[in-house]
């Protein structure tokens, strides 16, 4: 059995035959997570799979493996992320904590409950395109909307969504 970085600090105890299991302190998995504020804000929104990937893979960035990097200066370091439909741009501080993100989702699975929304709101039309941008700041609100382009036959609409 494989024990993740989520599970090693589980503990399990044995009682006559019951088995207990406790889950570590929140503390202990702040501490263990890069960039946790980050993950748990974002996680608080429904999103799709692959924003959940990037976003983990934002959170864990390993600064020390760019060319530049150099611990001993104060710099903050931007990183740009890609993928084929998103682009991420990561501003950390030097000692690769997240201090804001600026990130930008072409053509991904809308949330079920924004969608029934919009099909109660625009019967008949269907989705041709969507943009979800969103925008973390350490400290502040998360500001999350989706741009979403609607076609009926040969009519086109845009309609906005904020989300956060």
């Amino acid at each position: 059995m494989q024990i993740s970085k989520g599970q090693e600090n589980q503990l399990v105890a044995s009682n006559n035959g019951t088995t207990k299991t406790t889950a570590p302190s929140k503390s202990i998995i702040e501490k263990k997570i890069r960039n946790y504020d980050y993950l748990k804000r974002n996680a608080q929104n429904e999103q799709a799979l692959e924003i959940d990937k990037l976003q983990r893979e934002a959170a864990n960035f390993n600064l020390s493996s760019l060319a530049i990097y150099d611990q001993s200066e104060k710099s903050k370091y931007d990183v740009v992320i890609r993928s084929p439909y998103s682009t991420l741009y990561i501003k950390y501080d030097p000692l690769g904590n997240i201090i804001s993100s600026a990130e930008q989702y072409k053509n991904l699975k809308v949330p079920l409950k924004l969608s029934q929304k919009i099909a109660r709101k625009y019967p008949g039309w269907g989705f041709e395109k969507s943009i979800y941008s969103v925008k973390y700041r350490n400290g502040k609100p998360l500001k999350g909307k989706y741009n979403i382009r609607l076609r009926k036959g040969e009519k086109y609409k845009s309609v906005q969504f904020n989300v956060l």
